[in-house]
């Protein structure tokens, strides 16, 4: 059974100060769910409709409800079967690590979707912490969960000032940053970093900042072969992320 007021709350969850404020963020679809509840992350509740096989866990909260209430509570515009209430998850950046790793850094990157694209490409490639200056959108946004397919619960996402970077540099002296431009150095150059460095990608819009580019060692670009003006934000990022991968 689903209240009135469980289902106002949910509802709710829509928007990021509620999120924060109720500690909560929610996840839609079976492989969601499922990539949710075999993650470290606290699964509070799930809520599933119609005779079908759910995924089980021990103290996790499973409630049947009706098709109209999942309508009712779901943030898709063809909603899912089943939906699940997870805890914000509680990590802080070890920068002693990081120093030493492969990272991706966002420059205010406002698009949920890009957002989602970029966290599962940043999986696939094995990176496993992504920087993200505090006006990059939500990682835990209904729309960029969705698009990430899972793979939000293996990358941490940290929010914070760029200029953390200056630090990082501080704690390995090989530790290369790269940022993604429309004019720069061919990709592989960045194949000579080792296995440290960060890459930073810019604004949809604007690219990356005069505030983040006091960090960059080298700039890399894409080469472009046809008339577009640019590349979108994602696509860039599996690309640049592809050719940094192949040392």
């Amino acid at each position: 059974m689903i209240t009135k007021n469980e289902i106002k709350i949910i509802r709710s969850l829509a928007r990021k100060r509620n999120r924060k404020d109720l500690n909560t963020f929610v996840v839609e679809g079976a492989k969601m769910v499922q990539e949710a509840i075999d993650s470290d992350f606290i699964v509070k509740t799930v809520f599933y409709t119609g005779v079908q096989a759910v995924p089980q866990a021990e103290g996790v909260r499973f409630e049947q409800i009706s098709d109209k209430e999942m309508n009712q509570v779901s943030h898709l515009t063809t909603p899912s079967n089943i939906l699940a209430l997870i805890r914000y998850p509680e990590y802080e950046p070890d920068f002693s690590i990081i120093a030493n790793e492969r990272v991706l850094v966002l420059d205010a990157i406002r698009d949920p979707g890009n957002l989602g694209t970029i966290i599962r490409s940043a999986d696939w490639f094995g990176i496993r912490h992504i920087l993200a200056s505090v006006d990059t959108v939500d990682c835990f946004n209904p729309k960029v969960t969705q698009a990430t397919m899972g793979s939000l619960f293996r990358i941490k996402v940290h929010y914070m000032n760029l200029d953390v970077l200056d630090d990082i540099r501080k704690k390995n002296k090989d530790f290369k940053v790269f940022a993604a431009m429309l004019e720069g150095d061919k990709p592989s150059t960045m194949q000579t970093s080792g296995k440290s460095g960060a890459l930073i990608i810019g604004n949809e819009g604007r690219g990356v900042s005069d505030e983040a580019m006091k960090w960059v060692d080298q700039s890399v670009t894409i080469k472009r072969i046809g008339e577009a003006e640019s590349l979108n934000a994602a696509i860039s990022t599996s690309i640049l992320l592809y050719e940094w991968s192949k040392n």
